[in-house]
């Protein structure tokens, strides 16, 4: 949605939360989902890896490796160097 749309941040976080909020939309696990727009909104890091670091803390996952320097640092991940 940023790069086609040239959407800010916020912006993509708001449309995520408004999309969160309609009822003909199911999604499972919705906090998970929640908590990842969030972290969103206050780190440097990608939605997607936002959601990786929600969906793996609700697993119970004591680690999570990432090939990504931003997310490694925003969020906690281990930074797997090539």
């Amino acid at each position: 949605m940023k790069s086609k749309n040239r959407a800010s941040r916020a912006q993509t976080a708001d449309v995520l939360e408004a999309l969160l909020a309609v009822d003909a939309i199911v999604v499972e696990r919705s906090e998970i989902l929640a908590r990842a727009i969030q972290r969103f909104r206050s780190c440097r890091a990608g939605f997607v890896d936002c959601l990786i670091a929600e969906s793996a803390a609700a697993a119970g996952c004591a680690r999570i490796l990432t090939f990504d320097e931003i997310a490694a640092r925003d969020l906690g991940m281990e930074l797997v160097r090539a």
